[in-house]
């Protein structure tokens, strides 16, 4: 079973990171559906929760702070 973090990111280096692959500019909407189809759930307080290996794809740039909070129920 996957450890599960409450990640906090840094929409504005994703959105770059992500117009650079993508080769074209992305709007904050296009950032966070990727994020949802990417495996990040979002929350009311602007947090993500995250699986470990889904965490691990991102750059540390794009992540602020990440705190372990155990396993998601599937």
């Amino acid at each position: 079973m996957a450890n599960t973090y409450l990640v906090d990111l840094d929409l504005a280096q994703l959105r770059a990171h992500r117009s650079r692959v993508e080769n074209r500019p992305l709007s904050d909407d296009e950032v966070r559906s990727w994020l949802l189809d990417f495996g990040f759930c979002p929350r009311m307080d602007g947090l993500y929760l995250a699986e470990d290996a889904v965490l691990r794809q991102l750059e540390p740039s794009q992540v602020i702070a990440a705190r372990k909070v155990g396993h998601l129920l599937h």
